[in-house]
């Protein structure tokens, strides 16, 4: 049975510091996701920055979300994963 494309939107909070992102889009680089948008601010040293991301069909998202987890909590900031829907993902684009 193939496995269905899963997109997560990746949401991160938390005081900026250098190399956060790059930091977080390098795990997201060694599992070889698709990044389908990404945006970023900071106002007065606290960063937003949300991820969208598509998990390879034939990888699985739980060792990813683990790492960035993990990652996140080295860095000091908060982390929220949200799953959309293939279809609502073509209704944006």
């Amino acid at each position: 049975m193939k496995k269905s494309k899963e997109i997560i939107l990746l949401n991160v909070n938390g005081p900026d510091k250098p190399g956060q992102t790059a930091s977080l889009t390098n795990i997201l680089m060694q599992y070889d996701v698709n990044i389908l948008d990404i945006g970023q601010s900071v106002i007065h040293d606290d960063l937003n920055l949300g991820i969208l991301f598509e998990v390879p069909e034939e990888a699985g998202s739980s060792p990813i979300l683990k790492d960035i987890l993990f990652k996140a909590y080295e860095l000091g900031v908060q982390v929220k994963f949200t799953p959309i829907p293939t279809e609502q993902y073509a209704d944006w684009v």
